[in-house]
């Protein structure tokens, strides 16, 4: 699906469901681009830069997994910026994505 596709549904979703959308997705065909601890850091980049955040966050994922310290620290993260945190996972999130989608 193209990019101008998918940014048409998660603006759906924010409309919809009242809430500020941000996705995970690692590259699953490549088994070196694992789910990091570092990605919490790119993540608070990303929701620092939002200008429109609403109290309630849809986090889609897909991923097949990493790291296992950083389902803690990413949950950790968004718990501390968004009053309620839902996951969506519209495809594959396995291992550490996983402990994230439970956090």
């Amino acid at each position: 699906m193209a990019y101008n596709e998918r940014k048409t549904l998660y603006d759906k979703i924010a409309q919809v469901r009242s809430s500020t959308v941000l996705t995970y997705v690692n590259n699953i065909a490549l088994p070196n681009a694992p789910l990091c601890v570092v990605s919490a850091r790119y993540i608070n980049k990303i929701i620092s830069s939002l200008t429109n955040i609403k109290d309630k966050l849809d986090f889609i994922i897909i991923t097949n997994g990493g790291d296992t310290n950083a389902p803690l620290r990413i949950m950790s993260l968004l718990r501390g910026y968004f009053k309620e945190v839902n996951v969506i996972l519209p495809y594959r999130c396995y291992s550490a994505g996983t402990a994230l989608a439970l956090g």
